[in-house]
């Protein structure tokens, strides 16, 4: 018998396929009830994009994220010694799962564990970390008894800094010989259940789920805004609905408006990193 070695897709492949038949056993519906995660943190027309269409494309890098987020969210939890996991909340219609939740001096934390490919560490003037932020104050505000909380996000890659983009559209990043190593920080939050903020986002959650089903129900993706800005460089050029989105379906005036407007989260924000400076 001769010796060979060959590179072969069948395992990535099976692996694919049984990731895929989970993800449509738990995929989101027409009918299905509002999650937290379709109002903070993605693009509410790519989510009702998504619950409109029948399938999604999963790949190799789908596959990637799954397992890293995954292992990491059990094994972190493990090692923090959490055993109440995946605690579900809920606001007038809308549904959510707290990662982990643990006994403090002080009451019940909950946790929001995030993990990271970026090339750089995030803080409150991040727009990254600001949803990161609001999902675990989402989850906070969605709960009566829960004022603290901690947001623990977990870098896979050491700093780089993005220098330009070449003649060939490669991008040349550099990384500093003492950068940060890959590890995780967190960060501690705490939101009295009397502080108007709570009730600020509460309200919000509210309105964007009123129009996130008015969209879904009338199968009318132009109530809903497009991402702006940095978010739209990001993540609509990779996006698979970019073509319907942007070059087939509208965005009325409302919507539009209403993607304008500043969250209670980010005016506070401001404030307080004006302040320090």
């Amino acid at each position: 018998m001769v010796f060979s070695i060959v590179r072969d897709r069948s395992f990535n492949d099976r692996l694919i396929n049984n990731l895929k038949k989970r993800y449509l056993d738990k995929k989101r519906s027409v009918t299905s009830p509002v999650h937290v995660s379709d109002l903070i943190g993605s693009c509410t027309r790519k989510q009702v994009y998504t619950r409109m269409s029948q399938e999604e494309d999963l790949d190799d890098i789908s596959l990637h994220n799954f397992v890293r987020g995954e292992l990491a969210e059990k094994i972190i939890l493990d090692l923090a010694d959490i055993n109440a996991y995946q605690i579900s909340v809920s606001l007038d219609g809308i549904t959510g799962h707290i990662d982990g939740v643990m006994d403090g001096d002080k009451g019940p934390v909950a946790i929001e564990l995030k993990d990271s490919a970026s090339f750089i560490r995030l803080g409150p003037n991040d727009d990254l970390f600001r949803q990161y932020l609001k999902q675990l104050l989402a989850y906070m505000c969605m709960s009566d008894d829960i004022e603290n909380g901690i947001l623990s996000i977990r870098y896979n890659v050491r700093p780089m800094e993005w220098l330009k983009r070449d003649s060939e559209k490669n991008d040349i990043f550099r990384r500093k010989y003492d950068a940060d190593s890959v590890g995780t920080e967190s960060w501690a939050v705490y939101l009295s259940k009397d502080d108007i903020l709570r009730k600020q986002l509460r309200e919000e959650l509210l309105e964007k789920r009123d129009r996130f089903l008015a969209s879904l129900n009338s199968k009318d993706v132009s109530l809903l805004p497009r991402l702006r800005g940095r978010d739209k460089i990001i993540k609509c050029k990779s996006c698979n609905y970019y073509n319907n989105c942007w070059n087939v379906d509208n965005e009325s005036d409302e919507a539009m408006k209403f993607g304008m407007q500043i969250s209670p989260l980010d005016k506070i924000l401001v404030d307080v990193i004006g302040n320090s400076n």
